[in-house]
């Protein structure tokens, strides 16, 4: 009798799931997911090591790497999930970014991105959230001002998951404040070391898992060059619920991975 795997997924792709659970298993993930409640790290090697391993960002086209397919990535979200809760957060608010990059970026920009942050080199994160503006995106206040051939990023974002930790975020901003802000805002790839970038502090959230941490950030006219504007001028918006669509997939995957562990003790 077929399982429920073999009649809702691929040969291909049980195949991956399985070889992921064979790696997790090889490197003991749960013991490490135990020792990450007890002492409270991020475990930025152990997500090196998916990298080193293959499985990283397989939602990327074949060119970079990837399998092309979202249904992959969400394979990785939810073995993470049963795995290791702190990794899966890790990964997925990586995976969001390089998921976007893929779907919006230019070729320069998927060249210098897209291989680094499979291989588990670079991480990413969404900078959406502000102060003012959580479940209404379109209430965002940080602004980047066209100089020329650049854009100076001006704002906060608080609660980014990975905020601190990441290497490459995408930060949302307004560009056109004259407009209704889904038409007036673009997004912008944003390296960490870029120079007017700071993280305020880490905190937990209400409930929030050791192992993971969220963000207060502020960009105090940080310099963009242009080529760094990611689906085009004023499209923030439509890039903005693209992303998030990809999002709500992959972290209900992860939700299913996270679930598994106590319905099999429940059992």
């Amino acid at each position: 009798m077929q399982n429920k795997e073999e009649i809702l997924f691929s040969a291909a792709e049980n195949e991956f799931r399985e070889s992921l659970r064979v790696f997790l298993d090889g490197v003991d993930a749960k013991k490490i997911e135990r020792e990450i409640y007890e002492r409270d790290f991020y475990p930025r090697e152990l997500y090196g090591k998916l990298g080193d391993a293959g499985f990283l960002a397989p939602v990327l086209p074949v060119e970079y790497g990837g399998m092309g397919k979202l249904v992959y990535e969400a394979i990785l979200a939810e073995e993470l999930g049963a795995a290791c809760v702190p990794l899966a957060w890790i990964h997925s608010t990586s995976s969001y970014a390089y998921a976007t990059i893929a779907r919006y970026g230019n070729e320069e920009q998927k060249s210098i991105y897209l291989p680094a942050m499979k291989s588990g080199a670079k991480i990413g994160a969404i900078a959406i959230t502000e102060p003012g503006a959580g479940s209404d995106v379109m209430h965002i206040k940080t602004s980047a001002e066209r100089k020329g051939d650049e854009s100076l990023i001006s704002g906060e974002k608080r609660n980014i998951t990975n905020g601190s930790k990441a290497d490459v975020l995408l930060v949302w901003a307004i560009t056109n404040p004259v407009v209704d802000p889904a038409r007036g805002m673009s997004v912008f790839i944003v390296e960490s070391d870029t120079k007017g970038f700071e993280v305020k502090r880490d905190f937990k959230l209400l409930g929030g898992f050791p192992g993971t941490v969220n963000s207060y950030l502020r960009f105090d006219d940080v310099r963009i060059p242009g080529k760094n504007m990611l689906g085009g001028e004023n499209e923030g918006a439509r890039v903005m619920f693209d992303e998030l669509s990809i999002e709500r997939v992959l972290y209900a995957a992860m939700l299913v991975g996270e679930a598994r562990p106590i319905l099999e003790l429940a059992v």
